[in-house]
């Protein structure tokens, strides 16, 4: 069975710690650029609470504007 209200609450988690911009928690993923494409699987990486977590070269193929 699936627990909306938890699955609900990870994605707003994940969503204001990661600061992925979308409309909102129902906005389908391919609809987002790039880079909060991106957030939205690290966030799901990070759901299963690794004890390490490699990454090479994470930001490959993403446009990185100046801030």
């Amino acid at each position: 069975m699936i627990k909306h209200k938890a699955e609900n609450e990870m994605a707003d988690h994940y969503i204001n710690l990661l600061r992925i911009k979308t409309q909102n928690r129902e906005q389908k993923v391919i609809s987002l650029s790039g880079g909060n494409q991106q957030k939205v699987v690290f966030g799901k990486w990070l759901e299963t609470h690794p004890s390490l977590l490699i990454l090479d070269e994470p930001t490959r193929g993403v446009d990185v504007a100046p801030r």
